[in-house]
């Protein structure tokens, strides 16, 4: 026998209680996978509009004032990171 399949022998045949149960066991990690999966599409789709790219830029900077000191920096490296928004075609 392996040191592998003793290990995985040796898991096994603890008592269920001493098992380290996996992070989405049972129901309550499939309703968290599924609150989160809809909660990214809802994001998803709100930053896929139109009017999203054209106002980030902007919302951004608006928001940026009033903020703590300690998180300029962090407000400084989106707002100078992030390109004006596209012009758009006059099509």
């Amino acid at each position: 026998m392996s040191g592998s399949q003793a290990a995985q022998t040796n898991v096994l045949a603890l008592p269920r209680s001493n098992r380290r149960p996996t992070p989405s066991a049972g129901w309550t990690g499939t309703i968290v996978r599924v609150i989160f999966g809809i909660i990214f599409g809802i994001d998803a789709y709100l930053e896929w509009l139109p009017g999203y790219r054209e106002t980030y830029l902007n919302q951004l900077k608006s928001v940026s004032h009033g903020q703590p000191s300690w998180l300029h920096g962090w407000f400084c490296l989106w707002i100078t990171s992030n390109p004006a928004p596209p012009a758009r075609s006059p099509c």
